[in-house]
């Protein structure tokens, strides 16, 4: 898959091995939070960008197409 935006590979870490112990939900609201807090501190969002954009494509950066289980991506996590 390939990615809209290029996302350092410290979040990507982060995030993938969060959801390997949280809920799908429960990392969907980090990325949320982190994006927010993202764009407050660091960048400037293009006019054609928005925050929903870059919360989608952080979270199919993190998880992929595929629907996996909180114990697939932990194993998942675990085999990097």
């Amino acid at each position: 898959m390939k990615s809209t935006y290029k996302w350092n590979d410290d979040t990507l870490c982060h995030f993938k091995l969060i959801s390997s112990y949280l809920t799908k939900k429960e990392v969907i609201q980090e990325i949320k939070q982190f994006v927010n807090e993202f764009i407050d501190v660091w960048c400037t969002v293009k006019d054609s960008d928005t925050e929903e954009m870059m919360v989608k494509d952080l979270t199919l950066a993190v998880f992929g197409k595929l629907k996996t289980t909180m114990k697939q991506r932990r194993e998942n996590y675990i085999k990097q």
